[in-house]
């Protein structure tokens, strides 16, 4: 038969990076699987256009909050500039009637 390319999927994540024995369920040779850890966490968590501008990225200091257990809904985030200028951006979004979206698009909009 050769070498033979086998796909795996899981439900979950290990914790750290490492290499893991695993033996199928049923029965079977068991082998190991390396998992080389998570990749790094995004560099452009805020990022907006101001009045049209450039895209500017607010990742310094960055904190965000969410709340979706009940009304009202909330999330809010606050970070710093990272693009080497100054100001902030604060971010607050609620909803009486129904959970907030993971992230979106948000347009024209005056806050």
């Amino acid at each position: 038969m050769g070498t033979q390319t086998v796909t795996l999927r899981s439900t979950n994540t290990p914790t750290a990076a490492g290499t893991f024995n695993y033996t199928p369920t049923g029965g079977g040779c068991p082998f190991d699987v390396t998992y080389a850890g998570a990749p790094p966490p995004p560099t452009t968590f805020i990022k907006c256009k101001i009045n049209g501008g450039a895209f500017v990225n607010f990742n310094t200091g960055i904190f965000s909050s969410s709340d979706q257990s009940g009304s009202p809904y909330s999330f809010s985030t606050t970070g710093d500039n990272s693009d080497g200028g100054t100001g902030n951006i604060a971010i607050s979004l609620t909803d009486a009637g129904a959970a907030i979206a993971n992230g979106g698009i948000y347009k024209n909009l005056s806050i």
